[in-house]
Protein backbone atom coordinates (compact mmCIF):
# COMPACT_ATOMS: atom_id res chain seq x y z
CA UNK A 1 0.00 0.00 0.00
CA UNK A 2 2.72 2.52 0.58
CA UNK A 3 4.34 2.20 -2.86
CA UNK A 4 0.45 2.42 -4.00
CA UNK A 5 0.60 5.45 -2.54
CA UNK A 6 3.94 6.87 -3.82
CA UNK A 7 2.24 6.07 -6.84
CA UNK A 8 -0.41 7.54 -6.54
CA UNK A 9 1.43 11.20 -5.41
CA UNK A 10 3.35 10.84 -8.10
CA UNK A 11 0.49 11.15 -10.84
CA UNK A 12 0.73 6.92 -11.78
CA UNK A 13 -1.48 5.09 -13.76
CA UNK A 14 -3.81 1.85 -13.44
CA UNK A 15 -3.98 -0.82 -15.52
CA UNK A 16 -6.80 0.26 -17.57
CA UNK A 17 -4.53 3.01 -18.11
CA UNK A 18 -6.27 6.04 -16.29
CA UNK A 19 -4.99 8.55 -13.77
CA UNK A 20 -5.96 7.17 -10.50
CA UNK A 21 -7.15 10.46 -8.75
CA UNK A 22 -9.68 10.72 -11.77
CA UNK A 23 -11.76 7.74 -10.96
CA UNK A 24 -10.95 7.29 -7.77
CA UNK A 25 -10.74 8.53 -3.88
CA UNK A 26 -9.96 5.61 -1.70
CA UNK A 27 -7.99 2.27 -2.17
CA UNK A 28 -8.15 -0.65 -0.09
CA UNK A 29 -6.06 -3.96 -0.76
CA UNK A 30 -6.32 -7.68 0.62
CA UNK A 31 -3.75 -9.77 0.36
CA UNK A 32 -4.44 -13.34 -1.10
CA UNK A 33 -4.09 -16.70 0.21
CA UNK A 34 -2.24 -19.81 -1.58
CA UNK A 35 -4.20 -22.51 -1.18
CA UNK A 36 -3.70 -25.87 -1.77
CA UNK A 37 -3.16 -27.04 -5.65
CA UNK A 38 -5.93 -28.84 -7.90
CA UNK A 39 -5.78 -32.40 -8.82
CA UNK A 40 -4.84 -30.54 -12.72
CA UNK A 41 -1.83 -29.20 -10.88
CA UNK A 42 -3.27 -25.43 -11.05
CA UNK A 43 -2.67 -23.58 -8.25
CA UNK A 44 -5.63 -21.19 -5.98
CA UNK A 45 -5.59 -18.25 -4.27
CA UNK A 46 -8.32 -17.24 -1.93
CA UNK A 47 -8.79 -13.19 -1.17
CA UNK A 48 -11.44 -12.65 1.37
CA UNK A 49 -12.99 -9.18 1.18
CA UNK A 50 -14.60 -7.88 4.32
CA UNK A 51 -17.65 -5.93 4.77
CA UNK A 52 -16.90 -2.54 3.46
CA UNK A 53 -18.68 0.73 4.52
CA UNK A 54 -22.06 1.37 2.35
CA UNK A 55 -21.32 4.88 1.52
CA UNK A 56 -17.94 3.34 -0.73
CA UNK A 57 -18.81 2.30 -4.29
CA UNK A 58 -16.27 0.42 -6.32
CA UNK A 59 -14.99 1.59 -9.26
CA UNK A 60 -12.24 -0.34 -10.34
CA UNK A 61 -10.88 -3.60 -9.21
CA UNK A 62 -7.24 -5.04 -10.23
CA UNK A 63 -5.81 -8.50 -8.92
CA UNK A 64 -1.93 -8.22 -8.85
CA UNK A 65 0.79 -11.19 -8.57
CA UNK A 66 4.01 -10.96 -7.87
CA UNK A 67 6.26 -11.75 -10.70
CA UNK A 68 9.13 -13.66 -10.19
CA UNK A 69 12.69 -12.60 -10.33
CA UNK A 70 13.93 -14.38 -12.74
CA UNK A 71 10.97 -13.95 -15.38
CA UNK A 72 11.12 -10.44 -17.27
CA UNK A 73 7.47 -8.46 -17.85
CA UNK A 74 5.47 -8.93 -20.82
CA UNK A 75 2.18 -8.69 -21.94
CA UNK A 76 0.99 -12.15 -22.46
CA UNK A 77 -2.68 -13.83 -22.58
CA UNK A 78 -3.34 -15.70 -19.71
CA UNK A 79 -6.68 -17.42 -18.44
CA UNK A 80 -7.65 -18.09 -14.82
CA UNK A 81 -11.20 -19.13 -13.41
CA UNK A 82 -13.01 -17.05 -10.95
CA UNK A 83 -15.56 -18.24 -8.20
CA UNK A 84 -16.92 -15.98 -5.77
CA UNK A 85 -18.10 -17.34 -2.82
CA UNK A 86 -21.07 -15.85 -0.44
CA UNK A 87 -21.80 -17.25 2.74
CA UNK A 88 -19.31 -20.10 1.71
CA UNK A 89 -21.08 -21.32 -1.14
CA UNK A 90 -20.28 -20.32 -4.81
CA UNK A 91 -22.28 -17.61 -5.83
CA UNK A 92 -20.82 -16.90 -9.63
CA UNK A 93 -18.40 -18.40 -11.72
CA UNK A 94 -16.34 -16.75 -14.29
CA UNK A 95 -13.57 -17.34 -17.07
CA UNK A 96 -10.77 -14.20 -17.77
CA UNK A 97 -8.41 -14.21 -20.71
CA UNK A 98 -6.68 -11.20 -20.45
CA UNK A 99 -3.11 -9.22 -20.94
CA UNK A 100 -1.44 -8.58 -18.08
CA UNK A 101 0.15 -4.94 -17.31
CA UNK A 102 3.55 -5.01 -15.97
CA UNK A 103 3.53 -2.29 -13.12
CA UNK A 104 7.03 -2.43 -11.31
CA UNK A 105 7.50 -6.06 -10.15
CA UNK A 106 3.72 -7.45 -10.53
CA UNK A 107 1.83 -8.99 -13.16
CA UNK A 108 -1.87 -6.90 -12.90
CA UNK A 109 -5.35 -8.02 -14.04
CA UNK A 110 -8.62 -5.73 -14.61
CA UNK A 111 -11.26 -7.76 -13.00
CA UNK A 112 -13.46 -4.73 -12.47
CA UNK A 113 -16.41 -6.13 -14.39
CA UNK A 114 -16.59 -9.44 -12.64
CA UNK A 115 -16.19 -7.76 -9.02
CA UNK A 116 -17.88 -4.40 -9.03
CA UNK A 117 -21.62 -5.85 -9.08
CA UNK A 118 -20.55 -7.87 -6.21
CA UNK A 119 -18.84 -5.36 -4.02
CA UNK A 120 -21.68 -2.29 -4.78
CA UNK A 121 -24.66 -5.12 -3.99
CA UNK A 122 -23.14 -6.81 -0.69
CA UNK A 123 -20.82 -3.99 0.03
CA UNK A 124 -17.94 -6.74 0.51
CA UNK A 125 -18.50 -9.50 2.93
CA UNK A 126 -17.52 -12.13 -0.29
CA UNK A 127 -14.49 -14.36 -0.89
CA UNK A 128 -12.75 -14.60 -4.67
CA UNK A 129 -11.28 -18.03 -5.14
CA UNK A 130 -8.83 -18.07 -8.35
CA UNK A 131 -7.07 -21.02 -9.92
CA UNK A 132 -4.44 -19.28 -11.41
CA UNK A 133 -3.28 -21.45 -14.74
CA UNK A 134 0.18 -23.18 -14.92
CA UNK A 135 1.52 -20.91 -17.55
CA UNK A 136 1.18 -17.35 -15.11
CA UNK A 137 2.25 -19.83 -12.29
CA UNK A 138 5.60 -20.19 -13.89
CA UNK A 139 5.42 -16.40 -14.98
CA UNK A 140 4.64 -15.43 -10.94
CA UNK A 141 5.35 -16.71 -7.77
CA UNK A 142 2.23 -18.07 -6.42
CA UNK A 143 3.67 -21.72 -4.88
CA UNK A 144 2.38 -24.66 -6.22
CA UNK A 145 2.96 -26.69 -2.80
CA UNK A 146 4.17 -24.08 -0.56
CA UNK A 147 1.42 -22.44 1.03
CA UNK A 148 3.39 -20.27 3.67
CA UNK A 149 4.07 -17.35 0.62
CA UNK A 150 0.83 -15.23 2.02
CA UNK A 151 1.52 -11.75 0.36
CA UNK A 152 2.31 -12.93 -3.19
CA UNK A 153 -1.00 -11.71 -4.92
CA UNK A 154 -3.48 -8.67 -3.97
CA UNK A 155 -6.33 -7.31 -4.88
CA UNK A 156 -6.86 -3.85 -5.04
CA UNK A 157 -10.28 -1.94 -4.66
CA UNK A 158 -10.39 1.37 -6.11
CA UNK A 159 -13.86 3.28 -4.54
CA UNK A 160 -15.27 6.73 -4.77
CA UNK A 161 -16.03 8.13 -0.73
CA UNK A 162 -15.98 11.95 -1.58
CA UNK A 163 -17.95 12.28 1.78
CA UNK A 164 -15.65 10.73 4.04
CA UNK A 165 -13.74 13.79 5.22
CA UNK A 166 -17.56 15.94 5.68
CA UNK A 167 -18.80 12.90 7.75
CA UNK A 168 -15.46 12.55 9.96
CA UNK A 169 -15.99 16.51 10.54
CA UNK A 170 -19.34 16.53 11.30
CA UNK A 171 -18.98 13.03 13.15
CA UNK A 172 -15.74 15.11 15.04
CA UNK A 173 -17.90 18.37 15.97
CA UNK A 174 -21.08 16.73 17.04
CA UNK A 175 -19.35 14.70 19.67
CA UNK A 176 -17.75 17.60 20.90
CA UNK A 177 -21.06 19.77 20.55
CA UNK A 178 -22.11 16.98 22.80
CA UNK A 179 -19.44 16.68 24.85
CA UNK A 180 -19.68 20.96 26.13
CA UNK A 181 -22.99 20.67 26.55
CA UNK A 182 -22.90 17.76 28.88
CA UNK A 183 -20.10 20.02 30.71
CA UNK A 184 -22.09 22.75 30.97
CA UNK A 185 -25.21 20.89 32.11
CA UNK A 186 -22.52 19.61 35.06
CA UNK A 187 -21.26 23.06 35.73
CA UNK A 188 -25.36 24.71 36.21
CA UNK A 189 -26.04 21.92 38.43
CA UNK A 190 -22.93 22.22 40.70
CA UNK A 191 -23.77 26.11 40.89
CA UNK A 192 -27.34 25.34 41.33
CA UNK A 193 -26.78 22.69 44.46
CA UNK A 194 -24.40 25.69 45.44
CA UNK A 195 -27.29 28.08 45.65
CA UNK A 196 -29.05 25.52 47.13
CA UNK A 197 -27.43 25.00 50.00
CA UNK A 198 -27.41 28.78 50.72
CA UNK A 199 -23.62 29.83 50.17
CA UNK A 200 -22.84 32.12 46.97
CA UNK A 201 -20.01 30.40 45.13
CA UNK A 202 -19.38 34.03 43.67
CA UNK A 203 -19.02 35.46 47.17
CA UNK A 204 -16.54 32.61 48.29
CA UNK A 205 -14.23 33.18 45.70
CA UNK A 206 -14.44 36.61 45.35
CA UNK A 207 -13.06 36.85 49.11
CA UNK A 208 -10.28 34.16 48.79
CA UNK A 209 -6.97 34.50 46.84
CA UNK A 210 -8.66 31.41 44.96
CA UNK A 211 -9.72 34.13 42.26
CA UNK A 212 -6.85 36.35 42.45
CA UNK A 213 -4.73 33.48 41.15
CA UNK A 214 -6.98 32.79 38.45
CA UNK A 215 -7.47 36.31 37.12
CA UNK A 216 -3.53 36.54 37.15
CA UNK A 217 -3.44 33.00 35.39
CA UNK A 218 -6.37 34.17 32.74
CA UNK A 219 -4.66 37.37 32.29
CA UNK A 220 -1.02 36.34 31.20
CA UNK A 221 -2.78 33.68 29.16
CA UNK A 222 -3.98 36.87 27.29
CA UNK A 223 -1.25 38.72 27.02
CA UNK A 224 0.58 35.53 25.72
CA UNK A 225 -1.87 35.31 22.91
CA UNK A 226 -1.61 39.52 22.08
CA UNK A 227 1.70 38.80 21.75
CA UNK A 228 1.65 35.66 19.48
CA UNK A 229 -1.45 37.49 17.53
CA UNK A 230 1.30 40.31 17.19
CA UNK A 231 3.48 38.85 15.60
CA UNK A 232 1.63 36.95 13.12
CA UNK A 233 1.82 38.93 9.75
CA UNK A 234 -1.57 38.28 8.51
CA UNK A 235 -3.28 38.99 12.02
CA UNK A 236 -1.34 42.54 12.62
CA UNK A 237 -4.19 45.46 13.10
CA UNK A 238 -3.96 48.42 11.47
CA UNK A 239 -1.81 47.42 8.52
CA UNK A 240 -4.46 46.47 5.64
CA UNK A 241 -2.77 44.25 3.21
CA UNK A 242 -3.54 43.16 0.27
CA UNK A 243 -5.09 39.61 -0.34
CA UNK A 244 -2.28 37.32 -0.63
CA UNK A 245 -1.45 33.44 0.37
CA UNK A 246 -0.08 32.46 3.93
CA UNK A 247 1.29 29.48 5.27
CA UNK A 248 -0.67 27.41 7.86
CA UNK A 249 -0.10 24.25 9.43
CA UNK A 250 -2.78 21.56 10.28
CA UNK A 251 -1.59 19.45 12.75
CA UNK A 252 -3.87 16.25 12.94
CA UNK A 253 -2.52 15.35 16.23
CA UNK A 254 -3.45 18.53 17.16
CA UNK A 255 -7.24 17.62 16.50
CA UNK A 256 -7.47 14.80 17.36
CA UNK A 257 -7.39 12.51 13.91
CA UNK A 258 -3.69 11.77 14.64
CA UNK A 259 -4.33 8.21 15.92
CA UNK A 260 -5.41 6.72 12.68
CA UNK A 261 -3.81 9.03 9.90
CA UNK A 262 -0.71 7.39 9.24
CA UNK A 263 1.10 9.56 6.93
CA UNK A 264 0.97 12.83 6.63
CA UNK A 265 0.81 13.75 10.59
CA UNK A 266 0.91 17.81 9.04
CA UNK A 267 1.47 19.33 6.09
CA UNK A 268 1.35 22.69 4.93
CA UNK A 269 -2.50 23.60 3.79
CA UNK A 270 -1.97 27.34 3.36
CA UNK A 271 -5.16 29.48 3.77
CA UNK A 272 -5.94 33.66 1.72
CA UNK A 273 -6.18 36.33 3.81
CA UNK A 274 -6.25 40.49 3.13
CA UNK A 275 -8.39 42.95 1.16
CA UNK A 276 -9.71 43.28 -1.83
CA UNK A 277 -9.02 46.42 -2.92
CA UNK A 278 -11.49 49.08 -5.10
CA UNK A 279 -11.13 48.74 -7.93
CA UNK A 280 -9.86 44.95 -8.35
CA UNK A 281 -6.65 44.77 -10.23
CA UNK A 282 -7.11 41.62 -12.91
CA UNK A 283 -3.59 39.54 -10.79
CA UNK A 284 -6.27 39.09 -8.12
CA UNK A 285 -8.48 36.64 -10.65
CA UNK A 286 -11.57 38.45 -9.79
CA UNK A 287 -15.08 37.00 -11.56
CA UNK A 288 -17.51 38.79 -13.58
CA UNK A 289 -19.63 39.12 -10.27
CA UNK A 290 -16.89 40.61 -8.13
CA UNK A 291 -16.14 43.42 -10.67
CA UNK A 292 -19.85 44.57 -10.80
CA UNK A 293 -20.02 44.53 -7.36
CA UNK A 294 -16.39 46.81 -6.87
CA UNK A 295 -18.11 49.89 -9.54
CA UNK A 296 -21.39 49.51 -7.57
CA UNK A 297 -19.54 50.05 -4.15
CA UNK A 298 -17.63 52.50 -5.79
CA UNK A 299 -20.99 54.74 -6.52
CA UNK A 300 -22.39 53.47 -3.47
CA UNK A 301 -20.67 52.38 -1.13
CA UNK A 302 -23.37 51.05 1.43
CA UNK A 303 -25.03 48.72 -1.04
CA UNK A 304 -22.65 45.95 -0.87
CA UNK A 305 -19.48 44.62 1.10
CA UNK A 306 -16.05 44.24 -0.47
CA UNK A 307 -15.48 41.03 -2.29
CA UNK A 308 -13.55 38.55 -0.04
CA UNK A 309 -10.08 36.96 -0.26
CA UNK A 310 -10.40 33.10 -1.03
CA UNK A 311 -8.67 30.31 -2.65
CA UNK A 312 -8.70 29.91 -6.41
CA UNK A 313 -6.89 27.37 -6.99
CA UNK A 314 -7.11 24.40 -4.74
CA UNK A 315 -4.66 20.98 -4.96
CA UNK A 316 -5.24 17.64 -3.38
CA UNK A 317 -3.47 15.69 -0.91
CA UNK A 318 -3.51 11.78 -0.76
CA UNK A 319 -3.12 10.54 3.06
CA UNK A 320 -2.88 7.17 4.22
CA UNK A 321 -5.42 5.75 7.00
CA UNK A 322 -5.46 3.05 9.30
CA UNK A 323 -8.77 1.37 9.32
CA UNK A 324 -10.65 -1.72 10.85
CA UNK A 325 -6.81 -2.89 11.13
CA UNK A 326 -5.94 -2.20 7.45
CA UNK A 327 -4.25 0.58 5.75
CA UNK A 328 -6.10 2.45 3.41
CA UNK A 329 -5.39 5.21 0.88
CA UNK A 330 -7.56 7.72 0.41
CA UNK A 331 -7.71 11.03 -1.79
CA UNK A 332 -8.73 14.37 -1.28
CA UNK A 333 -9.42 17.13 -3.63
CA UNK A 334 -9.27 21.00 -2.62
CA UNK A 335 -7.20 20.36 0.11
CA UNK A 336 -4.38 23.05 -0.35
CA UNK A 337 -4.67 26.76 -1.15
CA UNK A 338 -2.59 27.02 -4.26
CA UNK A 339 -3.36 30.69 -5.25
CA UNK A 340 -5.76 33.54 -4.15
CA UNK A 341 -7.99 35.85 -5.64
CA UNK A 342 -11.28 38.04 -4.85
CA UNK A 343 -14.63 36.87 -4.98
Amino acid sequence: MVSLFNKLQRGGLLASGQRAGAVTDTIRSFSGRNLRSTRRGKSVVNFNIPYLPQHEKLRTAEVRFLRHPDNNANSRRYKFRIHIRKNGKIAGKFVVRQRCVAQGEYDVFDVTDIVRPWINSYHGNISLQIRVSKKLQRQTLVALKDTSLQSTSLIVLYLEDSEFLKNMYTSFTEDDIAEHSTHRAKRDLSLKENQHMGTDIFDVLSNSTILTKFRVRRDSKKNRRRRTRKNRKWFRTGRKENCQIYDFEVDFNAIGWGQWIIHPKRFNSRFCFGQCPSPIDVKYKPTNHAMLQTLMRMKRPNVAPLPCCVPTRLSPVSMLYFEYDEIVVRHHEDMVADECGCR
